[in-house]
């Protein structure tokens, strides 16, 4: 459901604002700590839900298109 829009945005970025392209898709993974964070009441500190999103991304690194070009780095 995502992937779509966020491969899009790596194409339009990519090829304008590379820079751009990374803040936008470190805020990508900012809200998916959020979203950690909320679901998984243990996981209540941000550095706790970025190594379970990076342990998440070791098992099944294709599951969010930019973590296939390696762009995890939110906290």
């Amino acid at each position: 459901m995502y992937n779509s829009k966020i491969h899009g945005w790596i194409n339009y970025y990519s090829h304008y604002y590379k820079t751009e392209c990374y803040e936008t898709l470190k805020y990508v993974n900012r809200c998916l700590i959020k979203w950690v964070r909320r679901k998984y009441k243990n996981i209540n500190s941000r550095e706790r839900a970025y190594k379970w999103i990076r342990n998440v991304a070791s098992k099944d690194g294709e599951l969010f298109a930019h973590w296939k070009y390696g762009i995890l780095t939110a906290v």
